[in-house]
């Protein structure tokens, strides 16, 4: 049901976002493409409290889930068109975006998985509004210090390593730095119609960030990364996590 009522909202606001197409004077008339992050948390919707079993039979408790993605850009046969410099996901909040784009022919879609590098390092939080995904509140303490950058991805909660209810072990991935930086593309055309949106979804199992076919990490071993205080556990997460991810059409 809560999946059914978010889809709808999703529809509702997109909707809403054409006050141009009202406008007859305006031309040509732009359409929309909107992004929805759907991630799930042992195969079900995200929600802060949420439990799940890993792939190692230990019992996780969710207490966050955020991570930035940045340079949004619809490709075109010459170049590309951008859409956002930077998003954030936080579990509890919103998660879709809409951007106005020029009614046309694009050949994919493409997002930037952290913060691009010239918003990244020597950039004060406190320059930015208050609820901007970079600002000091918006940022909701994604970042290291004012000048060292920001954090890419937390994951965060603790563990029943004996997959009871006791949940006494936590952990925190928290990943971050300018070589963290990825890039998702869909190499997938897509036409924009006037007054008109065009979606897609970034998909990912928070799990999967802890374990796939390649590699498992044993939460009773290795917990705990800021990035630097344990950079190898920093670059396994941070190497799942990335395959965790997929960019679809909606």
């Amino acid at each position: 049901m809560r999946l059914f009522f978010e889809k709808a909202v999703v529809l509702v606001s997109v909707v809403a976002l054409f006050p141009s197409c009202s406008e007859p004077d305006v031309e040509p008339l732009p359409g929309k493409v909107a992004l929805t992050a759907d991630f799930t948390f042992g195969g079900e919707a995200v929600e802060l409290g949420a439990t799940a079993e890993d792939a190692l039979g230990y019992n996780l408790r969710l207490e966050g889930f955020r991570c930035y993605f940045g340079s949004v850009e619809a490709l075109t046969a010459d170049g590309h068109v951008e859409l956002s410099d930077i998003e954030l996901y936080n579990t509890g909040d919103s998660a879709w975006w809409a951007w106005e784009l020029p009614a046309g022919e694009y050949t994919g879609l493409r997002l930037g998985i952290g913060v691009p590098a010239d918003l990244n390092v020597d950039i004060d939080p406190s320059t930015y509004p208050n609820d901007h995904p970079l600002g000091v509140g918006g940022s909701g303490g994604m970042f290291w210090t004012w000048n060292t950058g920001y954090i890419f991805t937390k994951f965060e909660g603790k563990a029943d390593l004996n997959g009871g209810e006791n949940f006494d072990t936590p952990f925190a991935m928290h990943v971050g730095g300018d070589a963290y930086f990825n890039v998702l593309e869909l190499d997938e055309s897509f036409t924009v119609e006037q007054c008109s949106s065009v979606g897609f979804s970034l998909r990912g199992e928070i799990l999967d960030g802890l374990s796939n076919a390649d590699d498992t990490i044993d939460l009773s071993i290795d917990a705990v990364t800021h990035t630097m205080d344990n950079l190898p556990l920093a670059n396994r997460y941070n190497a799942l996590y990335l395959a965790s991810l997929t960019l679809e059409r909606k």
